[in-house]
């Protein structure tokens, strides 16, 4: 099976990202969260934006938080290619951060030696 390179305006999905990220915060409780500026598209495979120093007793808002980032950022026009059915928000939590966001790809490949 070949795949084909595309291109993705890292721009766009940030904006898109952020844009998301600050509506879903208008509609909780977390006010006071502050996004990093940036995006993540890296291990552990999830893309989207990062919370720095959350209250993870909030678990439920920033759930609700990557569910409208992902929405966002699962357009046709951000990404290159059709993501797969189903796709769904993740979060990942590890030493003081939260990144909300999806996971593009359901597994990763393992290569063995």
């Amino acid at each position: 099976m070949s795949t084909k390179a595309n291109s993705i305006s890292v721009a766009k999905l940030s904006a898109a990202a952020h844009n998301a990220a600050q509506a879903a915060l208008a509609k909780t409780s977390l006010r006071n969260a502050v996004i990093d500026p940036g995006i993540v598209m890296d291990h552990p495979w999830i893309i989207g934006i990062i919370f720095r120093n959350p209250d993870v007793a909030q678990f439920a808002q920033y759930q609700q938080v990557a569910s409208q980032v992902t929405a966002a950022l699962v357009k046709s026009d951000l990404n290159p290619q059709p993501l797969p059915p189903g796709i769904s928000e993740s979060l990942y939590i590890y030493d003081h951060i939260i990144i909300c966001g999806y996971r593009p790809v359901t597994e990763l490949p393992v290569t063995v030696e």
